[in-house]
């Protein structure tokens, strides 16, 4: 017999905290968010500002929540599709990046932020585990080395789209990665 795969719907709990997450993304794509509270988020979303209290003890809490369902999210999408080695890591900065168009101020700001707090489970952790592994798939030498330069072409990308004021176009950037990441690669694209 086969079994059947079906999804369970989330709970009440499950889709309140979605809510909270999706309105505090784009209050602080907005706003900034050093400029956004719990009780803006609250406010937005039309509920207490307890019931944000009761999903994140504290702002540090949400952005760490929101990097690590990002991360979820791409992993997702790109472990679906089956992806290893080289092309895993293509298929997650074309996510990411795709991502990051949408909202480019809010990315950085949540990225320089998490990578900075210091937490133990550090969502960008996880991220580098992934690179490093698709490395290691790939026979690459050094794979941590290896992850950090990749790491650093999105980081570096961004911040050169940030400081020079252009626009954050995902095709334009995926291209770039691309060229960068095949770099690092030694070739290999």
């Amino acid at each position: 017999m086969t079994e059947l795969n079906i999804k369970k719907h989330p709970s009440k709990k499950e889709r309140t905290k979605n809510k909270i997450m999706h309105i505090a993304k784009g209050l602080f794509e907005e706003y900034g968010n050093e400029n956004v509270n719990f009780q803006m988020i609250a406010d937005k979303a039309d509920m207490c500002r307890t019931t944000v209290f009761n999903h994140f003890g504290s702002m540090e809490d949400l952005l760490v929540a929101l990097t690590a369902q990002e991360i979820e999210d791409v992993w997702e999408i790109v472990d679906s599709k089956g992806l290893k080695g080289k092309d895993l890591i293509y298929g997650l900065f074309d996510k990411f990046l795709e991502d990051t168009c949408c909202y480019p101020y809010f990315a950085g700001r949540i990225t320089a932020r998490v990578v900075l707090s210091g937490t133990e489970e550090n969502p960008v952790k996880y991220l580098e585990k992934i690179i490093m592994e698709a490395l290691e798939y790939e026979g690459y030498d050094d794979p941590l080395t290896g992850a950090m330069l990749i790491e650093g072409v999105y980081f570096g990308l961004t911040a050169h789209y940030y400081v020079n004021g252009k626009i954050f176009d995902p095709e334009t950037l995926k291209a770039e990665a691309h060229e960068q990441i095949g770099r690092i690669l030694g070739g290999k694209k």
